[in-house]
């Protein structure tokens, strides 16, 4: 998926080191962007927004002259986390109705505004363990009926190697059956962390240079088990 290479990418741009320029220098033309909403497990929303010059690992755009970001007209705090340089977020503080938020890029003479749509959250429905320490593996089930077109599955817990498969057709059930168990857990309770995420991926407004759009929404459960002892 795009976030991944992209995150790497930054990763090694952060050791190399990063330049900055100033956004009254550039035009919205020659602007990569990335916007991300986010709906977390318990309801918070977050935005994130990152403005660069030449593509997804060029120099990083500082705001300056009064130019800002919003998100659904709230202004976005200007920060830099030094591994993925995300620039500006947004606590928001209420759901829009219909799961629509608008990123503004308020520039001295032009407003910029791309639209994110933030799927609904894949509700959890039921994990059913199976004879996993024999290859059985788990079953996760959760609410399809506002089905985009993946989700992303993971499980954690100490008993396990955590495992995550992405790009799962969100069709309402899934089965895991590539989790390696922990061999001292065999015969004792574990309990288990499971998240579903639901995320689209979107364009930018064509104004810009290029770039994209995430938006997901993540559900998560945790079930209990006894790890069966093998004959």
């Amino acid at each position: 998926m795009k976030k991944f290479i992209l995150l790497s990418l930054l990763s090694v741009l952060f050791i190399m080191g990063c330049s900055v320029t100033e956004s009254e220098n550039v035009k919205t033309s020659g602007i990569w962007a990335h916007y991300i909403i986010e709906e977390d497990e318990m309801g918070s929303l977050t935005a994130w927004a990152i403005l660069r010059v030449g593509g997804g690992t060029g120099t990083i755009i500082d705001l300056s002259g009064g130019e800002h970001m919003e998100c659904n007209g709230d202004v976005m705090n200007e920060w830099v986390e030094p591994i993925t340089n995300y620039h500006w977020s947004r606590i928001m503080p209420d759901e829009d109705p219909q799961r629509l938020y608008d990123f503004t890029f308020v520039r001295t003479d032009e407003e910029v505004t791309t639209q994110v749509e933030l799927p609904y959250p894949p509700i959890i429905t039921d994990i059913q363990v199976a004879l996993m320490a024999n290859g059985d593996g788990f079953t996760v089930t959760w609410d399809a009926s506002n089905a985009e077109d993946f989700v992303s599955i993971q499980f954690s817990g100490e008993c396990i190697d955590t495992a995550v498969d992405y790009d799962v057709p969100d069709d309402g059930e899934y089965v895991f059956t590539d989790l390696v168990v922990n061999p001292a857990f065999i015969g004792t309770e574990c309990e288990l962390d499971v998240w579903v995420t639901r995320e689209i991926e979107g364009d930018v407004n064509p104004l810009f240079q290029g770039g994209y759009t995430e938006a997901r929404a993540i559900a998560h459960d945790t079930v209990t088990y006894t790890l069966p002892v093998l004959e």
